[in-house]
C-alpha cells in the first residue's frame, strides 16, 4: 500500500487514477503473457489444415454446374433489353407504332410515347431533324436514331417522297 501512497503523492494522481492505472497495467501485462504463451505454444505445434481438399471439392462442383446450368451465350431467348437488329431507314416516323420505335437505340417505352404524342399535337414529321424538338432527345440521342429511321410524305403531286 505504501507503493499506491508513494506514486500517488509523487505523480499527482488521486486514488482512483492509480487505481485505472494499476489496473490498465495488469491487463497489459497479462495479454502480452497469454500472446507469448499462444505463440509458444503454435511453434509446437503450428495449424495445419489441407486447403488442396476443399479446392478440389470447389473445382469438381463448379465443373459439374457448368454442365447442368447454360451460360448466357448458350441460351438463344432473347434478354427483355436486347434490341433486334434494324435495317437502315426502316422506320418512318410518320407511320411508326410505338413498339416499333421502342426498338431504335437509346428509344424506350416513354420515348417512344413522346414520340407519337408530338406526331399528334404537331402533325407529320417533315423531317428527321425534327425529332431533336421531343423532350429528351438531344444531338447525341438524335445521331443515334438517325441512321435507322426516315420521313415519307406527300408531294403535291401524289408521289411519295422520302427524306433521310
Amino acid at each position: 500500500m505504501k507503493f499506491l501512497t508513494s506514486l500517488q503523492q509523487h505523480l499527482g494522481f488521486t486514488h482512483n487514477e492509480v487505481k485505472v492505472v494499476l489496473f490498465l497495467s495488469v491487463t497489459f501485462l497479462a495479454g502480452l503473457g497469454i500472446r507469448w504463451y499462444d505463440e509458444a505454444a503454435h511453434k509446437k505445434n503450428p495449424p495445419a489444415f489441407d486447403y488442396s481438399r476443399a479446392d478440389s471439392e470447389f473445382t469438381a462442383r463448379s465443373n459439374s454446374l457448368a454442365s447442368v446450368v447454360p451460360t448466357p451465350a448458350a441460351d438463344s431467348s432473347p434478354s427483355p433489353h436486347h434490341k433486334p437488329e434494324l435495317k437502315a431507314g426502316g422506320i418512318d416516323l410518320n407511320t411508326a407504332t410505338s413498339a416499333q420505335l421502342v426498338q431504335l437505340p437509346g428509344v424506350g417505352p416513354s420515348y417512344a410515347e413522346r414520340i407519337i404524342a408530338y406526331r399528334k399535337e404537331h402533325g407529320h414529321f417533315k423531317s428527321v431533324d425534327e425529332l431533336a424538338n421531343v423532350k429528351g432527345i438531344g444531338s447525341k440521342r438524335l445521331e443515334q436514331i438517325r441512321p435507322f429511321v426516315t420521313v415519307e410524305r406527300m408531294q403535291e403531286a401524289g408521289g411519295k417522297k422520302q427524306e433521310r
